[in-house]
């Protein structure tokens, strides 16, 4: 999974399989404007109460997205 920052460039045509979340409708669009070409899949979701099943992913990039949010525990409880 990952959240739409300026760190997805790093993981595109690697044969990873791309989830890229965000809460902004804005940054969603630009996103997928700047990777129309991309296999990535978008989601406009809050980090905070995520749709996804446990155990959906084999890692998480979350570049600089932990200090926004004031209750990490509901996030990464362990």
């Amino acid at each position: 999974m990952y959240w739409c920052s300026a760190d997805l460039p790093f993981f595109l045509n690697r044969g990873y399989e791309i989830t890229a979340v965000d809460y902004s409708t804005e940054v969603l669009n630009t996103a997928k404007e700047k990777y129309s070409d991309s296999s990535v899949t978008f989601y406009k979701m809050d980090a905070q109460n995520m749709e996804f099943h446990d155990y959906s992913f084999d890692f998480i990039v979350a570049s600089l997205i932990l200090s926004m949010f004031p209750i990490l525990k509901k996030i990464c409880p362990r």
